[in-house]
């Protein structure tokens, strides 16, 4: 076979073009090495999230309890609740407490008063005072809780000005206060004990008391919880929701700053809504009133069907004394998909 040179069988220009496209970078080529590549990483990646998945969740869950009236505890501390209510019936009055736990220090109440409509507008004077082994425990004066004196002087209202009052935060007025016609109430608070207190109760308004006892146990309805945050102007908003999602607790963590304003968030238009599409209003564990606000909304009825989702319209933040308060409406349309 004979052998010939390149330049003796192809012209210049046929070689300058050769060598041209010799010399190109292969474009295709590349392209499919990096698609090669990319996949394979995306495969890895989501072998990882795959494998890992389980434990992600379950270290939500297992981050946060949750006990019912008292919301989100974090951390190790021992958590007491009071079981069953308390009651003082006189002169047509019904004093309760209920609802009252023990945590990080401190002994939370809230004393009712209810009664027929006939009371309404009539002043409620009334204090409480909490004894172990006959000594009072140190109450916290703080203007939030408590005015001067250790008591409360409010105004009965009406049920009905009650659920309009509730209507306009669009929630709902808890179910135990339905067989009564007028409602007065105000929280304290004071250094813990063992659990055990002889509960004093004093309506000054109508020269009458009692004593009473409180007993407070470490049996609390507890279960787990995941949270949700979002961020506003004021810090970050939490919901903590109930594994079972028919309850949820509200809180706002403030940044760190000399000057910052002490926020209270009072949640507004809550609903929780079944996988069948009902809706069900939001009711607070208590009534809103000057010296308290409660962030844990619940879900009264029993629907036949799981929730869903939750529905938050939006939040009340406010500052100050019931003198001089300072009230933001935030609009937030949140929904939080429950899987």
């Amino acid at each position: 076979m004979k052998r010939y040179e390149w330049d003796e069988v192809l012209t210049r220009d046929d070689l300058l073009e050769l060598t041209k496209e010799a010399l190109a970078p292969p474009v295709r080529k590349k392209a499919l090495i990096w698609r090669r590549l990319c996949a394979i990483a995306a495969g890895m990646v989501l072998v990882f999230c795959l494998a890992n998945i389980g434990t992600i969740a379950t270290g939500v869950e297992k981050l946060f309890r949750y006990i019912s009236g008292v919301g989100v505890v974090t951390g190790g501390g021992g958590v007491l609740v009071q079981k069953e209510p308390v009651e003082w019936t006189c002169n047509d009055v019904t004093y309760r407490v209920e609802g009252a736990f023990q945590k990080d220090g401190y002994v939370h109440l809230v004393v009712e008063a209810l009664t027929s409509a006939g009371r309404v507008g009539t002043d409620c004077t009334f204090w409480a005072k909490l004894a172990e082994d006959g000594k009072y425990l140190p109450s916290y004066l703080g203007k939030d809780w408590i005015q001067e004196g250790e008591h409360s002087t409010t105004p009965f209202m009406s049920m009905e000005e009650w659920t309009e009052k509730f209507a306009e935060r669009g929630l709902a007025l808890p179910k135990r206060y339905e067989e009564y016609g007028a409602l007065a109430m105000c929280s304290m608070t004071f250094q813990e004990g063992n659990g055990q207190y002889d509960l004093f109760l004093r309506d000054d308004s109508r020269r009458t008391g009692q004593v009473l006892s409180l007993e407070l146990t470490d049996q609390a309805e507890e279960q787990s919880a995941t949270q949700y945050t979002m961020e506003l102007e004021q810090g970050t908003l939490i919901t903590s929701v109930s594994q079972d999602g028919r309850r949820i607790f509200m809180s706002l963590d403030q940044p760190p700053s000399d000057d910052a304003v002490i926020w209270r968030l009072l949640p507004q238009s809550v609903m929780f809504v079944d996988e069948e599409g009902n809706r069900y209003r939001g009711t607070t564990q208590f009534a809103h009133s000057w010296n308290r606000t409660s962030n844990e909304i619940l879900l009264e009825k029993n629907p036949a069907a799981p929730i869903r989702s939750i529905e938050i319209g939006g939040i009340a933040l406010i500052s100050g004394y019931a003198e001089a308060l300072d009230e933001i409406d935030s609009e937030l349309n949140w929904t939080i998909d429950l899987q």
